[in-house]
């Protein structure tokens, strides 16, 4: 029998939002390419009762716990954790509101997560029913227990003592001192609002015609392909100017993001009328590449299912001529959101000792960009050398934190600076474009000063709207005015030949 038989047979996925359990080759291919470190997840549950759910990934689900009170940092407290049915992977990024009269009825937000590491052999720890591990999260760390008690369902969790162990009156209120979402930064009552679906008696007027449009893109959330293209539609204004007239690489998933997908940079037969084609050599010939200018390009990615929009730093007009350099921090297993950002201000702060003014986006995935626009006036090996050299001095300046090889091996419990995405050819993705992810996280521009308050997939293509519709002006508004070079005495100053 599956491991997740019972989590499916308790839920009517027409009517909840949870993420349904995968096909069993799909979750093969997914733990395949997943990090060989183990995730942990503690939701916070508002169901008939106020509860925490503590759930470690072992052998490709989410073992799952029901804690009442909530995790307790002092050792001398053990909480009772009462096993419920395992839940799919998937379910780590699950954030909303299960509907009254299903299974777990009430709102749901991820309280913490990060990974875990077990003493010793995780199965046989397991088996025996004592559990004891590393929690490397945002707001619980260090050792830890699980203990089962005699042979029923009714475990304990409780710390053990070590420097984040917390002893006394103090040492409890941690659910109380941090109620809030590490994913979005909400709270239990802003996520129950927000999850409150808005009437609609009809479909948005798209500028173009979608085939299939109640093809379902997002199985977790039930998005169809019209969603995807209201999407579009609505994040035109602040989209446009970073996806026009560049050269596009898409990522493509016709039947949803829980089926086959693919890469897509080339023109072929069969594309809607709204993408443009641009000419580049490669390899000594020249080929059609995709690009669009209007909106009506922005809604037929949603047509031909591209759920994610890569770009050139270039423009099509002149695509040897880089506008705008990007470094990625993408962290290796086991380092906290709070280094993420730390590491997205120490490239910002390099960069102003070189007068250079950047921007923040998060990825929709796990890390950060940050973005300089530029003059067109250096080559492409200029920019590539240049972005090396800015991003091997905060390298070599704290190697135990920050990495510059693309050698896995090297990047675990580091962050990897990626330089790379300003070579030739090379993307990176868009402001305001979705991920082929479970939860729809889109690629959000940011001020500097939300850094501390958000998460790389804080964003979704159901609550960016949102967020657009509280701002007084987009956090990118002033990049197109920046008028800024890479000049020779910086480049001396870098020792970039």
């Amino acid at each position: 029998m599956s491991r997740l038989q019972e989590y499916q047979k308790k839920r009517d996925f027409s009517k909840t939002s949870e993420p349904a359990v995968e096909p069993p080759a799909r979750r093969a291919r997914e733990r395949a390419k997943a990090s060989t470190q183990l995730r942990f997840v503690v939701q916070k549950h508002a169901a008939r009762r106020l509860h925490y759910d503590f759930r470690l990934e072992l052998d490709g689900v989410l073992l799952s716990w029901a804690v009442p009170k909530g995790p307790s940092l002092d050792p001398a407290t053990k909480r009772l954790a009462m096993q419920t049915e395992d839940h799919p992977l998937a379910y780590a990024d699950f954030e909303g509101t299960i509907p009254k009269g299903q299974y777990g009825g009430g709102t749901v937000l991820v309280w913490d997560r990060g990974f875990w590491k077990c003493e010793g052999d995780a199965r046989e720890a397991y088996e025996r029913g004592h559990l004891k591990f590393a929690l490397y999260g945002d707001k619980l760390k260090g050792s830890w227990h699980l203990v089962r008690r005699g042979t029923s369902n009714s475990w304990l969790l409780f710390k053990s003592r070590d420097q984040y162990a917390v002893s006394g009156p103090g040492a409890s209120s941690l659910v109380d001192d941090a109620p809030n979402s590490v994913l979005s930064g909400r709270g239990l009552e802003e996520i129950a609002r927000s999850e409150t679906p808005a009437p609609r008696s009809e479909r948005v007027d798209l500028p173009i015609a979608l085939t299939h449009p109640d093809r379902i893109l997002y199985p977790e959330q039930g998005l169809t392909k019209q969603a995807l293209a209201e999407y579009y539609l609505e994040v035109a204004e602040h989209m446009l100017p970073h996806v026009k007239d560049r050269v596009l690489m898409l990522v493509r998933c016709p039947e949803g993001r829980a089926k086959e997908c693919f890469y897509q940079k080339h023109m072929t037969k069969g594309m809607p009328e709204p993408f443009k084609s641009v000419a580049i050599r490669e390899k000594g010939k020249l080929v059609q590449c995709i690009s669009l200018s209007d909106v009506r390009g922005l809604v037929a990615l949603a047509q031909i299912g591209a759920l994610e929009v890569h770009a050139w730093g270039a423009r099509a007009d002149r695509p040897e001529r880089p506008d705008r350099l990007v470094f990625d921090l993408d962290p290796g297993s086991g380092v906290p959101w709070a280094d993420v950002v730390e590491a997205a201000r120490r490239v910002e702060r390099e960069l102003e000792e070189l007068q250079l003014r950047s921007f923040v986006k998060t990825t929709g995935g796990k890390g950060l960009h940050v973005v300089v626009p530029i003059q067109r006036r250096i080559d492409w090996e200029t920019a590539k050398n240049f972005s090396r050299a800015v991003a091997e001095r905060v390298c070599h300046a704290e190697p135990d934190r920050y990495v510059c090889s693309m050698s896995k091996a090297k990047r675990s419990g580091r962050i990897f600076i990626d330089y790379l995405r300003n070579a030739r050819g090379a993307t990176s993705v868009c402001a305001y474009s979705p991920r082929a992810r479970s939860g729809a996280p889109v690629s959000t521009p940011l001020a500097w000063d939300e850094l501390d308050g958000t998460r790389a997939d804080a964003y979704t293509v159901q609550n960016l709207r949102e967020r657009l519709a509280q701002l007084s002006e987009d956090p990118w508004h002033e990049m197109a005015r920046v008028q800024q070079s890479i000049t020779q005495s910086m480049l001396r100053r870098l020792r970039v030949d």
